[in-house]
């Protein structure tokens, strides 16, 4: 089977370093497998649902060196990866996706559905922490009826 070319992927790159805050992380800081694996959980479960995977298990987690990587039944996450939770959320968008191996898919392994998945992933899980991290409750979207229509309004 040939590989799709996954010509996005250095596209991604740029825009995470760029875009997403502390994607970079100090690695001599990193937590441990078993630290984030409730994170990892959390996120798994409440995700994997919306991408036809309700009844796939949380992916097991493996450490090492070299390459981070996911797919859906497994993420490895050596200690760069584990330092930076917008790294750790990329592997998992990676599972969501059914990635396996690189450069499979249509678009390749960071073809157009794996960026929807990633950025959907940083909106909801990444902004939830920072708000808890602020303690403060989550922006909530509501609907409010105003002269017979229905408004989105947000709160913090």
């Amino acid at each position: 089977m040939a590989r799709t070319r996954d010509s996005q992927r250095s596209a991604v790159y740029a825009w995470e370093r760029a875009a997403v805050p502390g994607y970079y992380a100090d690695k001599r800081n990193a937590p441990s497998l078993e630290t984030i694996e409730p994170f990892v959980k959390r996120v798994w479960l409440a995700e994997r649902g919306r991408y036809g995977l309700a009844r796939y298990p949380v992916p097991a987690l493996r450490g090492g060196s070299g390459s981070a990587w996911g797919e859906t039944g497994s993420l490895k996450l050596p200690p760069f990866a584990r330092a930076s939770r917008a790294v750790i959320v990329h592997e998992i968008a990676h599972a969501l996706d059914g990635s396996k191996g690189y450069g499979r898919g249509r678009g390749g392994a960071h073809g157009p559905r794996f960026v929807g998945i990633f950025i959907g992933l940083l909106a909801e899980v990444l902004m939830r922490t920072y708000f808890e991290s602020q303690n403060k409750r989550a922006y909530v979207i509501k609907s409010v009826k105003r002269r017979g229509k229905s408004v989105e309004t947000g709160r913090a």
